[in-house]
């Protein structure tokens, strides 16, 4: 069953709720129907979607059959649900319409009586009374409407157990005994169920049940179907009480190791108690009003009955962990007697096992409750959760105040100090301007002068260089001269150290390899020399050497 109900807690709180009626009989029918759903799912053990759905409910209220044959008409309603819970919706739709109509007209003042038998065989139709002359049942048809009525008597009954039995771990079957006149009871539930409702049932221990009757066909036996079971009286509660708290201890179920921190600053809050009573009123009123977004999902929270809505909300928060910060359990104070569904091992470990950090606030008045004890942050009270989820954001609201003031003054002071500092550098600008201007003034005077000056500066230029002229084309005349009679003593030089000449005066150069052979002893006999002459050269080979 998903989340019914969204708190979003900033400055107010919002309800959302699916299909919203107008009309304040439809949506108190609507109810009416719901709580009926609701109570046979929990006799018969199953979800209450598969009793019916939320859909075929408003259809119901919609089309308002009259008949068995309009009942089948609804979609949703196939013929076994027409048989198995036909009488009782079309008992709470007729009386819804008969305290509608008794009522009269609002506008016009009439009332209406009674009807006679043809008034209403003519309205709900014939085949809604009965016939003068009916054909014969079969004995299964009997025993189905049988069982059809018999689903209406959901009750409650405490009496001893005489007989007990698991068959193959899928049903329990056990017998009931009246302590008074020894009257007996055969009962039935399916195992997982009475797993859930964590007890351990021997012959002799006192029970309570809740369940309605059925006959089983096979044998024409009658049995109680049962949908919940749990001990009667204190001392056996007390009893199964100790003795699953020293189950979870063995196994570590209480280790501080174990648990995990709430985180400090909480924005993202799964809410499970009952949307009834004062629990969620003391949570609510004492939450921090803004930065807190809270998912609540209302389920029971008194008696053996609870445990099943309690699991099934916390396996709907887990199934999406990231969008939380932290999972709130929480109820009011009570007896052991009504905190049962805190107390059971299938409640335990679904908080063991859960992926959000949890954190129990379940009033007591004398024994702390196991879910409270395996949570991974216990407090005592529902106000005492919101207050602990509040006192991080309030005194971070606290210091936010601190630094707000403390800020204001520092910018105060620092407004003074910029402005003294602006007033210094004003100065100092205003002084280095008068200074620049100054300097500008005397530049301007300078470089009047300087223009003023100029055409006679550019004469006495021009005379000089003049007179510098026909000086430097006198020195460069006689540098010329000298250079060419210095170049013309190095080409003599030259000519006489030439290599040239002296070949033509009857010298050779000898080369071996291409360098030049100044020693008999770097050739050796067989060498191939090349001799330069003045005209042309010789290729010759070393055949001696003296």
């Amino acid at each position: 069953m998903v989340a019914r109900f969204l708190f979003v807690v900033n400055t107010e709180y919002v309800i959302k709720r699916h299909w919203p009626l107008t009309c304040p009989m439809n949506y108190e029918l609507l109810q009416q129907l719901k709580q009926w759903r609701d109570e046979q799912a929990r006799i018969e053990g199953v979800e209450t979607y598969r009793v019916m759905n939320n859909a075929t409910l408003e259809a119901l209220i919609a089309r308002r059959p009259s008949t068995l044959a309009e009942l089948l008409e609804v979609k949703g309603i196939k013929e076994a649900k027409s048989r198995r819970y036909g009488k009782a919706l079309l008992q709470m739709l007729q009386a819804q319409a008969s305290s509608g109509d008794a009522g009269g007209d609002a506008e016009t003042g009439e009332v209406r009586g009674v009807e006679s038998r043809e008034q209403v065989a003519e309205s709900v139709g014939p085949e809604a009374l009965p016939s003068a002359v009916e054909a014969p049942l079969t004995v299964s048809q009997f025993l189905d409407s049988l069982n059809l009525e018999l689903s209406g008597m959901a009750a409650r009954l405490c009496g001893e157990v005489s007989e007990f039995n698991i068959w193959n771990n899928s049903f329990v079957f056990f017998s009931l005994k009246d302590s008074q006149d020894g009257s007996v009871l055969k009962c039935g539930m399916p195992y997982a169920r009475y797993q859930v409702c964590g007890v351990d049932v021997k012959v002799g221990d006192e029970v309570i049940v809740e369940g309605f009757p059925k006959m089983y066909k096979p044998r024409g036996e009658l049995s109680l179907q049962v949908g919940v079971i749990e001990y009667a009286g204190e001392g056996e509660l007390k009893k199964a009480y100790d003795a699953l708290h020293k189950k979870l201890e063995l196994v570590g179920a209480f280790s501080l190791e174990r648990k995990r921190p709430i985180p400090e600053f909480a924005e993202k809050i799964a809410l499970i108690t009952s949307e009834q009573g004062a629990a969620i009123g003391d949570f609510t009123m004492n939450l921090a009003r803004a930065g807190i977004h809270v998912d609540f999902y209302p389920t029971l929270v008194e008696g053996k009955k609870a445990v099943f809505d309690i699991i099934e909300a916390i396996r709907y928060f887990n199934q999406t962990p990231d969008r939380y910060d932290v999972l709130v359990l929480i109820r009011g104070g009570g007896s052991l007697e009504s905190l049962q569904a805190f107390n059971t091992e299938a409640l335990v470990q679904e908080i063991v096992s859960s992926r959000i950090p949890v954190l129990a606030g379940i009033g007591h008045e004398r024994d702390v409750s196991l879910a409270a004890l395996v949570a991974d942050h216990m407090v005592s009270t529902p106000t005492a959760a919101a207050r602990y989820l509040s006192i991080s954001w309030d005194e971070a609201r606290a210091r936010l105040g601190l630094y707000s003031s403390a800020l204001s003054r520092v910018m105060q002071e620092f407004r003074m100090l910029v402005c003294e500092r602006v007033r210094v550098g004003e100065e100092s600008i205003r002084r280095a301007l008068g200074d620049i201007v100054e300097r500008v003034g005397m530049a301007q005077a300078a470089f009047r002068e300087a223009v003023a000056l100029f055409p006679a500066y550019c004469h006495r230029v021009t005379l000089r260089l003049g007179t510098d002229a026909a000086l430097w084309q006198a020195k460069t005349d006689a540098a010329v001269l000298n250079t060419r009679d210095q170049v013309k003593a190095l080409e003599a030089r030259l000519r006489q150290y030439d290599p040239a000449r002296a070949l033509q005066l009857g010298y050779s150069l000898v080369r071996r390899e291409g360098r030049i052979i100044r020693d008999a002893a770097r050739v050796a006999v067989g060498d191939r020399i090349d001799i330069q002459l003045g005209q042309g050269s010789i290729e010759s080979e070393v055949i001696g050497i003296t």
